[in-house]
């Protein structure tokens, strides 16, 4: 391509519209730490698409989860409870965990402070983890023998084993109830996307481990995997994999991202600390239709200089 106006004019349509190299897409997220006043450990674990965030956090008096709404911190714990831990939350602000007192660890559903029991009939222990805007739950439950993930659909459970499986967990589901999760093989651990009864592998490349934990209403995966370097977030774009790494951590993990592609999860600094952490994107919207202008005048002075 001869024409230098038309060569810059074709670069920046391709960069505009995703062609860079697969490392800068994770580039322009926007990280802000979230801790607890008073914490030593904080973590966040899930988003809805009005931007509450749930997580979990530690003080001297135990564990307890909490929920953010936008910057404001209400703590969460069943009343009786040793220590509660909080997995999701929905878009009509139902919460999903599972706590532990003296009788063991149990599941939970928590609808404006009104706590309600989960449990598999059968399982020793039940653990929700995720919770779609139709009241559905996905989770985990153990028997004697192994881990099985779960769909609760109004109290109806149905199991979710991947065939050939020695363990199985589910970890989220969309509104068009979508279920992702983890999985152990003879081959390693891997995550997998659950539509309706059929199974898709999902392994990010070159990890050595990939667990999947979180998926949105427009179908976007995110997870954590594994490498010789450390553990990494990932974004999970009808496969095509974005990294997702808080900058200057030394291991980040990814727990949960609603529709408008807000990601939540947690990091280790250089110290070892763990703090929770809410990422948002580079509005695509803003840099098309930069892109498009710019390519626009550049095609009409190319025409016109001809």
């Amino acid at each position: 391509m001869r024409n230098p106006i038309l060569r810059f004019v074709m670069t920046v349509t391709c960069l505009v519209l995703g062609s860079a190299p697969f490392q800068d897409q994770a580039e322009g997220y926007t990280f802000t730490s979230i801790d607890l006043p008073g914490a030593t450990f904080t973590s966040a674990t899930g988003i809805n698409n009005g931007g509450q965030i749930v997580g979990n956090y530690e003080d001297v008096t135990g564990s307890h989860g909490f929920l953010d709404s936008g910057g404001s911190f209400t703590s969460i714990n069943v009343p009786g409870a040793t220590d509660t831990y909080v997995s999701g939350i929905n878009n009509g602000g139902q919460i999903v965990g599972n706590y532990d007192d003296a009788t063991g660890s149990h599941g939970f559903l928590d609808s404006g402070g009104r706590f309600t029991p989960i449990k598999v009939p059968g399982a020793i222990t039940t653990v929700p983890t995720g919770i779609n805007a139709g009241g559905q739950i996905v989770g985990t439950y153990y028997d004697a023998t192994m881990s099985h993930g779960f769909l609760d659909s109004g109290g109806r459970f149905t199991p979710i084993n991947v065939p050939g499986a020695t363990s199985s967990s589910a970890t989220g589901i969309n509104a068009g109830g979508q279920i992702v999760g983890h999985y152990l093989d003879a081959t390693g651990n891997h995550g997998f996307l659950d539509s309706g009864g059929r199974f898709t592998p999902i392994n990010v490349p070159g990890a050595t481990f990939t667990y999947v934990s979180g998926i949105n209403a427009g179908g976007q995966i995110v997870g954590t995997y594994d490498v010789a370097t450390g553990s990494h977030g990932f974004l999970d774009s009808g496969g095509r994999f974005t990294p997702i790494k808080v900058p200057g951590a030394t291991d980040t993990e990814v727990s949960g991202i609603n529709a408008g592609g807000q990601i939540v999860g947690t990091y280790l600094n250089a110290t070892g600390s763990s703090h929770g952490y809410l990422a948002t994107a580079p509005e695509p919207s803003s840099l098309l239709l930069i892109g498009s202008g710019l390519v626009g005048l550049l095609a009409w002075r190319w025409k016109h200089a001809a």
